[in-house]
């Protein structure tokens, strides 16, 4: 019984460290993704973004980089909430073994 309960931990564990694992992927990702055509775009400006700036560039940029602070504050959210959910998962799986112990 209770090799049960720890390989189902066990396995409850490694899922929960798998989501993070992946949102922490996502995170390294997201940055990537979203900055690859901005520099791609500055690019092929020649540079000339810097040096007269027009509201045409200026609002995509502008928006392009609060999507990104955005999407990364959504995933950070997500990892808390997966940790949450871990931490109040352990605290019961733990509660529950010692009451079963404490039943014998």
């Amino acid at each position: 019984m209770q090799f049960e309960d720890d390989r189902g931990k066990d396995l409850r564990e490694e899922e929960f460290k798998t989501s993070i694992k992946s949102i922490e992927r996502q995170k390294l990702w997201v940055p990537l993704v979203v900055f690859g055509p901005l520099i791609f775009f500055i690019w092929m400006a020649g540079g000339d973004l810097f040096a007269r700036p027009s509201l045409d560039t200026a609002y995509p940029m502008a928006i392009l980089i609060v999507l990104l602070a955005a999407i990364i504050e959504i995933l950070n959210l997500k990892i808390l909430i997966i940790k949450a959910e871990y931490r109040d998962w352990l605290r019961d799986f733990r509660n529950e073994k010692w009451k079963h112990l404490n039943d014998d």
